[in-house]
């Protein structure tokens, strides 16, 4: 008897597991649904072109009579919210020849690792071709024929979303066939203007984890593709965090200076206003001395590129 429920308790975890494994959807098909009848808080809304809606608004003279590779996903639409490969698709002598999705696939529809391919005639697509699986950066025979690869994927901001990777992958391809690469633009979603975190040692590099950059990189999709060209990790890039570090100890020394001249101001009780002025001064030399670790970082990081770099040429 007892070995009877053993066994039906075993089939009953078993088929749970399976149940849930084939019920699994993306967290973006979840959270499309979570917000698909929710309704929108008022706010004052502002208008923003993105890099497609310019292109397609100004620039049109750049695709015409081209064939086309499109690196895209679910979020490359333009202000009206139509898919970009549908824009491009119903141009005049625009040959839209292939398209290229990233992790999660074209429409969002994969779950984080899950490998996904595509039959060309089920969407009534161009050859869609996933570069997240086997094949991760663009074959000459998947390039052959291209004349132009366009870019457009929202970038969220954060090392570990693998579509930066992708955009590095990609220009390596395009720049071995003599293929230009147009990036287009899109905000960043948690501010351009702030980089935070910690840089990645190389040591660990990866696919989530490609480029020495911090967590929080800032600037847009666009500015890293500037930094990919410019040979990422090298001068460009780690002035940039140099000099983006040096401004925050510039704003941090400014704010404790002011808060300290607030308490010698403010507070009456002279064994408080100490108690607080050496607590303040402690945090100072703590975010000094976390400044110029990094900054201490980012030079060690720099020589170990430059010294790759060197025995690179000298090796060819």
């Amino acid at each position: 008897m007892k070995q009877l429920i053993h066994c039906v308790a075993f089939l009953f975890c078993a088929l749970g597991r399976f149940h849930a494994q084939q019920e699994k959807i993306s967290i973006h098909e979840d959270q499309s649904k979570y917000y698909q009848n929710k309704e929108t808080p008022p706010v004052e809304k502002i208008s923003v072109l993105t890099g497609l809606d310019i292109l397609l608004r100004d620039h049109t003279e750049l695709l015409k009579g081209k064939s086309i590779a499109l690196v895209t996903n679910q979020t490359g639409i333009d202000h009206d919210g139509v898919p970009n490969y549908k824009r491009l698709m119903a141009m005049e002598k625009v040959n839209l020849q292939v398209i290229f999705s990233p992790e999660h696939g074209l429409f969002g529809e994969a779950a984080a690792g899950q490998k996904v391919s595509y039959n060309q005639n089920a969407f009534n697509l161009p050859e869609v071709i996933s570069l997240y699986g086997k094949t991760r950066k663009p074959t000459p025979k998947m390039l052959h024929g291209i004349q132009l690869i366009i870019y457009d994927i929202q970038d969220i901001g954060s090392r570990f979303y693998t579509y930066i990777t992708t955009l590095g992958l990609i220009m390596e391809a395009a720049g071995e066939q003599n293929i230009p690469v147009l990036v287009l633009d899109r905000p960043n979603p948690i501010r351009g203007d702030i980089i935070a975190g910690p840089l990645l040692d190389m040591n660990y590099k990866t696919f989530v984890g490609y480029y020495p950059i911090p967590i929080r990189y800032g600037g847009t999709i666009g500015d890293m593709a500037k930094k990919i060209k410019s040979n990422i990790g090298a001068d460009n890039l780690l002035n940039d965090l140099s000099d983006s570090f040096k401004s925050n100890i510039d704003e941090t020394s400014s704010i404790i200076k002011d808060f300290l001249f607030n308490i010698e101001s403010t507070v009456k009780d002279e064994e408080i206003k100490e108690e607080a002025k050496e607590l303040i001064n402690n945090i100072n030399r703590e975010l000094t001395l976390f400044f110029k670790q990094t900054n201490e970082k980012i030079s060690k990081t720099y020589d170990s590129l430059s010294e790759k770099d060197e025995s690179k040429f000298e090796e060819e």
